[in-house]
């Protein structure tokens, strides 16, 4: 069995596991409770435990038996206790996500080069996007892993006219009859899953993974891990994640040029087939009197240090100068890979970070820093720490 504990005192858990049932115990006091239970296995607990029994003392990382004991359980530490997965970040305000996952299997296993499985995982995105409330802003899928950068509308109370759009968008033709007898409630939680960035990935992941193996006659897990969603901060952040969605392929050195990467959202820009994204003009907002395409591309390519074509003007100067004032510098900042821009609770401004790292501090659930963490020379800032810090070389 697997034990845990909710932070600040609550209940014990454990995970049987042969049966792979957890089994919520009543609430015991933080120092000290008494349990009987049956220990199948122990894993190495997170906090130190003594455990009494028959009075010898017993000092317990790790411990396997096979009988019925009335233990008692005294906490040594801080009653602080990390549950098996930590509560994904959610805001609850209207958001822009960075989504990324990647295959499990051989690191040489790119199962998303196959056109067909490449696509099927773009339409199904799309149609799911579609159905829920919110947009699709960029993408880029590559071998093994995808990237989506994807805004969510504020939750909020839908019409029925508005949930049965949806329901129709999700089961087509037995909308009807799949709605017919939900209750109150059930329409309450559908609600909900509409606003829900964890359900979206649950539909996509998950009908992705079933269609997949039966279609490559495959067995197993698809997906390596939980896919990550670190919340965009501000336009800029979101500028900059889509910029370094975008160059995905130009970083792995498997195009020169953003737009020659098939199923990226660069390709659909250039190409005009970008229908379901969100507009560059909201996105990229430019000064009057300049193409929005243009500076945006300028952006792209100054980015990626990727060279104009013979054809093409040179990256305006206002745009370099914009560039410089953010803090980069040099060309090229995003032609390496930035962990921060992926596996970041959250990304933006160092005011807009520290009031979300303060809101997280009050309510518990973060206490590694104080400060958000500077990334690339101060140009951005990220909530959760990295190994190292990222930076322009």
């Amino acid at each position: 069995m697997h034990w845990a504990t909710h932070e600040g005192g609550g209940y014990f858990a454990c995970k049987d596991k042969l049966a792979g049932d957890w089994v919520e115990f009543p609430r015991v006091v933080p120092e000290t409770g008494s349990l009987q239970i049956f220990l199948r296995f122990l894993r190495r607990s997170q906090f130190r435990i003594v455990l009494f029994i028959k009075g010898c003392e017993t000092i317990l990382p790790r411990v396997q038996v096979r009988l019925t004991v009335t233990v008692t359980v005294t906490v040594t530490e801080p009653w602080t206790v990390a549950m098996p997965r930590t509560a994904r970040h959610k805001s609850t305000e209207a958001a822009f996500y960075h989504l990324t996952n990647r295959v499990a299997g051989e690191r040489d296993w790119f199962p998303f080069e196959n056109h067909e499985a490449g696509r099927k995982l773009l339409n199904l995105m799309l149609f799911y996007v579609n159905a829920y409330r919110c947009r699709l802003g960029a993408f880029q899928i590559m071998g093994n892993h995808f990237h989506f950068v994807v805004h969510f509308e504020k939750p909020r109370a839908l019409s029925r006219d508005e949930l049965m759009d949806s329901a129709h968008k999700l089961y087509g033709r037995q909308a009807e009859k799949t709605t017919a007898d939900w209750t109150v409630a059930e329409w309450e939680a559908f609600n909900q899953r509409l606003f829900d960035v964890s359900k979206l990935m649950q539909n996509v992941d998950g009908q992705y993974a079933l269609w997949y193996n039966r279609q490559f006659r495959r067995r197993g897990h698809f997906w390596s891990e939980r896919f990550k969603n670190p919340e965009l901060l501000g336009l800029e952040a979101v500028q900059d994640a889509i910029l370094y969605v975008e160059l995905n392929a130009v970083r792995a050195g498997l195009v020169k040029r953003p737009e020659q990467w098939k199923l990226g959202s660069a390709r659909w820009r250039l190409t005009g087939e970008n229908q379901g994204l969100i507009p560059l003009e909201e996105l990229f907002p430019s000064d009057p009197g300049t193409d929005v395409y243009s500076s945006y591309r300028s952006r792209l390519y100054y980015r990626g240090a990727v060279p104009t074509r013979e054809n093409q003007a040179a990256i305006p100067q206002w745009i370099l100068d914009q560039e410089q004032r953010r803090g980069f510098t040099r060309a090229g900042a995003f032609r390496r890979r930035l962990r921060f821009l992926t596996d970041g609770l959250a990304v933006g401004p160092a005011e807009k970070v520290a009031q979300l790292l303060e809101t997280y501090r009050k309510q518990g659930r973060y206490r590694r820093r104080r400060h958000p963490i500077p990334q690339l020379g101060g140009a951005m800032f990220s909530l959760r720490e990295q190994r190292s810090h990222a930076f322009v070389p």
